[in-house]
């Protein structure tokens, strides 16, 4: 994960969309300074989880995020964030 972000970085492309919203959701959540940062990070997990998922049932990882996929993200980030809530 912090190898796509590196890559992000050092202007290097990684097309691996799952890879980096992983290691988004990772930074969020150890980088978090307050309820902010602790809330986003389901969000990038979110949408890590969903190219995931789409990486799986179409056999190739997602280069990028189009609007159903960003909404399968969102909705997997709100489940996230209600279920740590006890909901």
């Amino acid at each position: 994960e912090a190898d796509a972000l590196r890559e992000s970085k050092d202007g290097r492309s990684s097309d691996d969309v799952g890879r980096v919203a992983a290691a988004l959701a990772q930074g969020a959540l150890r980088g978090a300074r307050g309820n902010s940062g602790v809330i986003l990070s389901p969000v990038f997990r979110g949408i890590a989880d969903a190219t995931a998922r789409a990486s799986s049932a179409g056999g190739n990882a997602p280069t990028e995020i189009d609007a159903a996929l960003l909404a399968a993200a969102f909705r997997s980030g709100v489940e996230l964030i209600v279920g740590s809530m006890g909901g």
